[in-house]
């Protein structure tokens, strides 16, 4: 969960502010809460939990909730806003998750359960190749102390085992995998690489690495890139497209860097070299594309 709220958090406890982020969660997505979920989850006694609760609705978000006797909970008023959290889906998957791990007498169809979402927010991942924590310690070690390693990298395209020199200097999560950002000694050029191509545990090289993130263009800039509703649909349409990406008057303006062009073309399923007869299926357009052709083609 990111924090929001800055005004009080550095006066809170450590463990007091995760009480307080699974209030705002619960609370959110669900729409109620009682005492019973924070002792559930943090496994703290009553007294405790309604102090939470109380000091919450003093000190961080006054107005938030209000108990309803008949159902002998609190509720979210029409006035909710979070004040530590962001409102993102993945952070109640995660508290679901853990309900399920730490008490699974909860999902048990035999009693209603104390999570409204338990039994039927379910969160189905497709298996991907492990990643080694041998291998990332490597990597970590060598972003932080700017050194090279020697790495077995292969590929669909290139299967065979094939050693490769590196100097990376970052490690980015996107489109759910792992890549490490490197000079590439072969390429001459900097390059990403999946951590999951990686095999065995790279090793250390004493090679003089003058290659750091600073030199790395296409790292360090950033551009704009405006995706729009593609222009043949109907308005409404474009209505329909605008709320599934979250538009702002017709647009979603997203700032990346150079890099990580390729890979938010593949998120939004775009490929720029083909334009899909069918608008419905195409949705959406790179709007500003030949201002960013330079990194595209």
């Amino acid at each position: 969960m990111q924090e929001k709220h800055q005004g009080n958090n550095q006066a809170l406890r450590y463990d007091q502010l995760q009480r307080f982020k699974f209030i705002e969660t619960l609370a959110l997505w669900e729409g109620e809460l009682s005492t019973k979920h924070l002792c559930d989850y943090f496994g703290i006694q009553r007294q405790q939990a309604s102090r939470d609760i109380k000091i919450y609705l003093r000190e961080i978000g006054p107005g938030n909730l209000v108990y309803d006797a008949s159902l002998k909970r609190y509720v979210v008023t029409l006035g909710f806003a979070a004040k530590l959290i962001d409102d993102k889906l993945n952070d109640y998957l995660y508290t679901l998750e853990h309900c399920r791990t730490v008490n699974n007498s909860n999902s048990s169809s035999a009693k209603k359960p104390l999570y409204l979402g338990v039994n039927i927010v379910h969160n189905i991942e497709f298996g991907h190749r492990a990643i080694s924590a041998d291998a990332f310690r490597e990597v970590l070690n060598a972003c932080v102390h700017s050194h090279c390693l020697n790495i077995d990298h292969r590929t669909i395209k290139s299967p065979t085992s094939e050693m490769q020199l590196i100097a990376p200097h970052s490690i980015i999560f996107i489109n759910q995998q792992w890549h490490v950002r490197a000079y590439c000694f072969r390429e001459l050029s900097f390059r990403n690489f999946e951590l999951r191509h990686i095999h065995g545990t790279p090793t250390y090289n004493s090679e003089q690495n003058i290659n750091t993130v600073e030199m790395d263009d296409d790292w360090n800039t950033l551009v704009n890139i405006n995706v729009i509703p593609d222009p043949r649909l109907s308005a409404v349409q474009k209505l329909v497209v605008e709320n599934e990406f979250d538009m702002e008057f017709g647009s979603l303006l997203i700032n990346t860097r150079v890099c990580f062009i390729p890979y938010l073309f593949k998120q939004l399923n775009i490929d720029v070299n083909i334009t899909h007869p069918d608008p419905t299926e195409q949705k959406i357009v790179i709007e500003n594309l030949n201002a960013i052709k330079r990194w595209v083609f």
